[in-house]
C-alpha cells in the first residue's frame, strides 16, 4: 500500500516539475513583447521609409549643377560674342546720331531756301515801287522840259524879231554895226539851250519808255516762264527761283532718304537692344560678370519646376537627401545639352542658389516643389535637372 502510494506520488510529482520548468517568465514575456513591437515598428518604419523615398523618386527631379565662371570657355566665347553685338550697336549709334545730324542741317537749309525763296519772290515788288516812283519823276521832268522849250522858242522868236529890226535899222543907218553884232550874238545861247533842252528831253523820254517797259512787263506777268518780254531783273530772279528750287528738291529728296535711314537704324537698334536683353537674362551671360549656378531641365521633367523648390543632394541620388539649396529662377529659351544619363535633351535652364557650394560637384541633385513639402498624395511631378 505504501509503495503503491508513493509510485503515484511520484508519478503526480513529476509533470509538475516538467511544467514549472516549460512555463516562461514574466520578463522573458515583456521582453519578447518588446522586441517584437520594436521589429514591427522597425519594420513599418523601413516600409514608410521606403515608401516616402519611392514616392520622392517618383515626383522628385534628379538634377546636376552646372557651374558657370568668368573663366569658362562657354562663357568666353559668349563675351566674345556680347562684344561683337556691343560694338555693332555702337557702329549703327554713329550711324544714327550721323542720320540725325545730316537730316538735322537737311532742315535747316530747307528753311533758310524757303526763307530766301520768299524774299526773291517779293524782290520784284521793290523794283515795281521804284519803276512807278520813277515814272512820275520821268513824267514831271518831261513837262517840264516842255514848258523850257516853250520858253526857249518864244525867246527864240523875239530875239530873232529883234535882229531883223536891227537889220532893218543897219541897213537904213540908223544903228551902229556893233550893236547889231550884239544881238546876233544873243540869238546863239538861246539856240543852244534849245539844243540842250532837246537832248535832255529825248534822255528823259528815253528813260520814261525803259520805265513803261518794265512796268508793262510787270503788270503783264513778265516773271512768268512764258513771258516774252522781261527785265534783266526778272530775268535774275527767275534764274534765282529756280536755283532755289532746285536745291529745295535736293534737299527734300536728301531729307526723306535720311529719315527713312534714320528709321531703319532706330529699327536695327531697337532689335539689338531686345537681343541684348534676351542674352543677358541667359545664364551663360549673367555669368560674365559673376559665377552662376544652374541646373538643366529637360521638356520631359520640366513640369511642377518653378522659383522656390528646394534642391537636395542624395547619397547615390537616392538614398539620406540633405536639402542643399533652392531654386530662384526657370529661365526662357531653349537649350540643348545632355541630360544627367548622357543623352542629349532639349529644355531649359533654371538658376539655383546653394547653401552648399559642395553640392555643385555632385553628379545629380533633386528639385523638390515649393508646394510639395514633406510630400504627399496629388503632388505634381518634378523635372528632371541635368548639368551639362
Amino acid at each position: 500500500m505504501n509503495a503503491t502510494s508513493n509510485v503515484e506520488v511520484e508519478v503526480e510529482t513529476a509533470p509538475t516539475t516538467s511544467q514549472r520548468q516549460a512555463k516562461p517568465t514574466k520578463q522573458t514575456l515583456l521582453r519578447s513583447r518588446i522586441v517584437s513591437v520594436a521589429a514591427l515598428c522597425l519594420t513599418v518604419a523601413g516600409v514608410g521609409y521606403l515608401a516616402k523615398n519611392a514616392y520622392h523618386i517618383a515626383t522628385d527631379s534628379f538634377v546636376v549643377p552646372v557651374v558657370l565662371s568668368p573663366d569658362s570657355d562657354l562663357v568666353i566665347q559668349s563675351t566674345l560674342s556680347r562684344a561683337a553685338l556691343l560694338s555693332e550697336r555702337m557702329k549703327i549709334s554713329l550711324q544714327r546720331e550721323q542720320a540725325e545730324a545730316e537730316l538735322y542741317a537737311a532742315e535747316q537749309a530747307i528753311e533758310q531756301l524757303k526763307a530766301l525763296q520768299g524774299s526773291v519772290e517779293k524782290s520784284l515788288d521793290w523794283t515795281g515801287v521804284v519803276t512807278n516812283t520813277q515814272a512820275k519823276a520821268d513824267t514831271h521832268e518831261l513837262d517840264i522840259l516842255r514848258r523850257h522849250q516853250a520858253e526857249l522858242n518864244s525867246m527864240l522868236a523875239a530875239q530873232e524879231a529883234v535882229v531883223a529890226r536891227a537889220e532893218t535899222d543897219l541897213a537904213a543907218g540908223l544903228l551902229q554895226k556893233s550893236e547889231y553884232t550884239r544881238e546876233t550874238n544873243a540869238l546863239g545861247p538861246i539856240r543852244v539851250a534849245i539844243i540842250e533842252n532837246e537832248r535832255a528831253r529825248l534822255l528823259a523820254q528815253t528813260a520814261m519808255d525803259q520805265v513803261l517797259l518794265t512796268r508793262h512787263a510787270m503788270t503783264t506777268g513778265g516773271h512768268g516762264p512764258s513771258t516774252k518780254v522781261a527785265t534783266p531783273e526778272m530775268l535774275m530772279q527767275q534764274e534765282q527761283l529756280v536755283r532755289i528750287k532746285c536745291d529745295l528738291l535736293k534737299l527734300e529728296a536728301e531729307r526723306r532718304t535720311k529719315s527713312a535711314m534714320r528709321r531703319h537704324i532706330e529699327e536695327e537698334v531697337g532689335k539689338l537692344d531686345e537681343l541684348l536683353a534676351q542674352l543677358n537674362k541667359r545664364p551663360i551671360f549673367r555669368a560674365i560678370d559673376a559665377s552662376t549656378n544652374v541646373a538643366f531641365i529637360p521638356y520631359t521633367q520640366v513640369e511642377g519646376v518653378s522659383a522656390g523648390g528646394k534642391v537636395y543632394e542624395c547619397v547615390l541620388g537616392v538614398f539620406s537627401c540633405t536639402q542643399v539649396g533652392r531654386v530662384t529662377e526657370v529661365l526662357p529659351g531653349e537649350v540643348i545639352v545632355p541630360d544627367p544619363w548622357g543623352s542629349p535633351a532639349r529644355g531649359v535652364y533654371a538658376v539655383i542658389a546653394l547653401d552648399d557650394q559642395h553640392a555643385a560637384q555632385s553628379k545629380t541633385l533633386r528639385v523638390r516643389s515649393a508646394g510639395k513639402g514633406a510630400g504627399g498624395p496629388g503632388v505634381a511631378k518634378s523635372s528632371t535637372v541635368a548639368s551639362k
